[in-house]
């Protein structure tokens, strides 16, 4: 099979192409209202040459694209409009012009007319791949696109100028060019780029997807990499989980390498000191202001002024390798490259290496002979500890009377016990209620995931499941007494079930397709799964030993994760069926279907609240996963967890509907968590090196 994942080139136009159709739809909106400079900025293999390729399909015969590379000009005295103006015709195969690069405008629209043809379609020219040094404060740049802009306007000529930075690297300009900026793509087109490239002969899973796009930033090359990688290790198995991207991790970063170095040389000293910083935080997420940078300098005995790690943090938020959260804070965009400074950087020997900064010596303790010693101060402390001394062998030397007799001992009164039973000594009530909570786990990346129980406070875990196979996303049933989940140990993700204790596991799909996400019905009949049986994701529901399987959707789009409510009358699941992932509800038998959530976010992992009157689920609204609840009968969503440094995953409420369970990695590692919805108390249930996700409470 052909590697659908492109690699080694920009994308063309005959290959499948995902994301920015609303900038090429709006270059031909602009084009078409009399718009004739462009600027396109974006960082090297964000997509900027790719977006180019696929521009001729949506202008249209009317427009003729040229796409040339930007080629250094060995006269470097050459001013910078003149240059465009030679790279312009060599392009369009024009005789250069003979004036100057000031000449008045009109003499630049006659030339154009000359040259132009009235009648045939108008030529659009990509100057692709200026380097950053062209634009930079004080090159000429702000005046030679003022100048572009008025010798351009009106005429029969459009100009794309696509620039290798990001717009804060360049001068400000005062003219009035189209400014486009790419950056990373949405988690929505990530999917549809690894879903769509490999239909009918691999998929993925939801969960694999977002790990990859949090792990990217959603740039595309590093996307593309991921794909590339993952399809030649699992296209014969036909499908990716969490796992398999966990284990490929290393790989691509090797593969990304070289374009991490660029980054890396591309940086000043004080950029460099600051990844460093960051990429050797622990327990921070890659957040951190430009006082915790400084405090974590000197406490390497490196004193680096406070305004230069200010200035390096606006030179990394100019290049896109930092964002802003406010407050001071910065938070590092892509994980890859962060790892990869880890593996191949230290801050000690970034500095080592310069001659800006030094480390201080380690200060040096005099020898003691060598100080002059307070004698007073001395005598002082010698008469205290004799005093203590002291009272202490006074308070030892207590006299202890004992008495011997040969009289029996007497017998002490029976306190006797009242008609409504014996007294009862009352004893403190634990902070956590009694309970048992089941989750998926596994020691570290690389391994299997396995199921586990422990009590609802977080104690006596319990590993149910122990095979060479993923089992993932346990689901009690109403009765506690078993538990259903799923495994890829028969080759394929099936349906499983097993006792509480994980005795009798039994495959109750047992379906060549992929099935994932089990629910109960409340009655303990039926339980509610997603399957990729039909070549997409479909909702089915199946008696609890595995028979009468049916399915309940049928749509072209994904409909998965069921949650059955209390009553047993609806069914919660998640669907792209309007072009993004939301809420769904509907009837167990598929009907009355019902929009719940409606938001360009992605609204996914519904879960009931105890009584039935809420639906919770977790929500990228604030550009991080939390945990959102709203009345099932209509109300504003509420956000609970409000965790905006860190990702909420997968809640799940208790029984009494105090408190709802869900995992986090605000402690830098995924951990189980519980909130108390009346006190709006966390807990860290697990607090360990594992990997714990997907709690759920017992009946």
């Amino acid at each position: 099979m052909i590697n659908p994942y492109v690699i080694d080139r920009p994308l063309g136009d005959k290959d499948l192409f995902f994301g920015r159709t609303g900038v090429l739809a709006h270059y031909g909106q602009a084009i078409a209202s009399g718009q004739r400079l462009f600027l396109l900025y974006g960082q090297r293999r964000i997509g900027k040459t790719s977006l180019l390729n696929q521009l001729p399909a949506y202008l249209g015969e009317d427009h003729r694209v040229v796409q040339v590379p930007w080629e250094e000009d060995p006269a470097l005295d050459r001013p910078l409009l003149a240059r465009v103006w030679l790279a312009v015709a060599e392009a369009l195969g024009w005789a250069p012009p003979a004036f100057g690069p000031g000449a008045d405008p009109s003499v630049y629209r006659a030339y154009l007319g000359r040259h132009a043809n009235a009648t045939g379609p108008m030529p659009v020219v990509c100057l692709d791949g200026l380097p950053p040094g062209l634009c930079a404060p004080e090159s000429g740049w702000a005046e030679a696109m003022r100048s572009l802009a008025r010798q351009l306007e009106g005429g029969p000529l459009a100009l794309i100028l696509v620039i290798e930075a990001r717009p804060e690297e360049c001068e400000p300009t005062d003219a009035d060019p189209d400014a486009v900026t790419l950056g990373g793509l949405g988690l929505e087109e990530t999917e549809d780029l690894l879903l769509m490239s490999t239909r009918g002969q691999m998929t993925y899973d939801l969960e694999s997807m977002r790990r990859i796009y949090t792990l990217t930033g959603g740039e595309p090359f590093l996307v593309q990499l991921f794909g590339h990688t993952l399809f030649q290790l699992r296209a014969r198995q036909g499908w990716v989980s969490l796992s398999e991207v966990d284990n490929v991790i290393e790989t691509v970063i090797e593969q990304a390498a070289p374009q991490f170095a660029q980054a890396w040389s591309r940086s000043s000293l004080p950029a460099r000191i600051a990844m460093c910083v960051f990429a050797e935080g622990q327990g921070t997420h890659a957040i951190a202001t430009a006082d915790d940078i400084h405090r974590r300098l000197l406490r390497l005995r490196v004193d680096v002024p406070l305004d230069h790690v200010k200035q390096a943090l606006d030179e990394l938020e100019r290049r896109d390798i930092v964002e802003r959260l406010g407050g001071g804070l910065c938070r590092f965009r892509s994980s890859l490259f962060l790892m990869w400074l880890r593996a191949n950087k230290d801050t000690l020997e970034t500095i080592r290496r310069s001659r800006e900064y030094r480390r201080a010596p380690r200060p040096t303790t005099p020898p003691l002979l060598s100080q002059r010693i307070d004698w007073l101060g001395l005598g002082l402390w010698v008469l205290i500890a004799a005093l203590v001394l002291a009272i202490g062998s006074v308070w030892r030397s207590r006299e202890v009377r004992i008495v011997w007799t040969d009289q029996p001992p007497t017998p002490q009164p029976q306190v006797e016990e009242s008609e409504a039973g014996p007294q009862i000594i009352p004893v403190p009530e634990r902070t956590l209620p009694s309970g048992r909570i089941a989750y998926m786990g596994k020691q570290e990346e690389g391994q299997y995931w396995d199921i586990y129980v422990m009590t609802a406070d977080g104690l006596d875990p319990v590993r149910l499941t122990d095979t060479e196979a993923d089992d993932t996303l346990p689901a009690w049933s109403p009765d506690g007494r078993r538990i259903a989940f799923v495994s890829d140990r028969d080759g394929n993700r099936e349906i499983y079930l097993m006792n509480a204790d994980g005795s009798d596991p039994v495959n109750l799909t047992q379906n060549a397709g992929e099935d994932w996400t089990p629910a109960w019905a409340p009655d303990g009949r039926r339980i509610a799964f997603s399957s990729f049986r039909d070549g997409r994701w479909e909702i089915y529901t199946m008696d609890a030993d595995g028979s009468n399987q049916r399915r309940v959707t049928n749509s072209n789009s994904a409909d998965y994760g069921p949650a059955w409510s209390p009553d047993g009358e609806w069914i919660a699941f998640v669907s792209n069926r309007t072009g993004n992932l939301e809420i769904f509800v509907m009837r167990p038998d598929g009907s009355d279907l019902r929009q719940f959530t409606n938001d360009p976010a992605t609204d996914q992992s519904p879960a009931w609240s105890h009584d039935g009157r809420q639906l919770l689920w977790e929500s990228y609204r604030y550009g991080n996963m939390e945990i959102m609840a709203a009345d099932f009968d209509g109300g504003e969503p509420r956000n609970l967890t409000q965790d905006t440094y860190a990702d909420d995953h997968g809640p799940s409420m208790c029984p009494s509907g105090q408190r709802i369970a869900y995992f986090s990695n605000r402690d830098r590692g995924w951990d189980i968590y519980t909130l108390n919805l009346q006190t709006g108390e966390r807990t860290n249930l697990t607090q360990s090196t594992m990997i714990e996700q997907y709690p759920v409470f017992a009946p």
